[in-house]
């Protein structure tokens, strides 16, 4: 405590502890038993060690089959995001914008927000994605 009374201090006594069971070995005279002791330690060392190592494992495959799965996802929107890709065009600044959502047409960017915000939540993602295109005005 070193003289104050508000503070608490712990010092670190490292490696120079011992258990019970070495403190026991070490009184009997035998080395056996100290080095019986040891093995013991050692051994439930590498007991958490591999638990730990099990756990890690058993993690890596959870992680694994999400990004497979998420994947497979991602495959199968790739022929949807390739045709969207195809229907939109580089000339949609200024004036020249429209956007059909579910069969209508919007002109403006502000209406076409709207209904796209009202469509996403309408919508889930079980169910197929609306006609949506993204054309210069003609």
């Amino acid at each position: 405590m070193r003289g104050k009374l508000d503070v608490r201090e712990i010092e670190d006594v490292g490696e120079n502890t011992l258990s019970f069971a070495e403190v026991k070995a070490i009184t009997s005279g035998n080395p056996l038993i100290l080095e019986k002791s040891k093995a013991d330690q050692e051994l439930s060392r590498l007991e958490r060690l591999n638990r730990a190592w099990n756990r890690n494992q058993a993690s890596l495959v959870h992680r694994k089959d999400g990004a497979e799965s998420k994947g497979r996802v991602q495959v199968n929107n790739l022929p949807k995001l390739r045709s969207a890709a195809a229907r939109t065009t580089d000339e949609v600044g200024g004036e020249s914008f429209a956007m059909t959502i579910n069969g209508t047409r919007y002109d403006k960017r502000t209406e076409a927000a709207e209904a796209l915000g009202a469509w996403i939540k309408e919508n889930t993602s079980n169910r197929a994605p609306c006609t949506l295109s993204v054309m210069p005005e003609s």
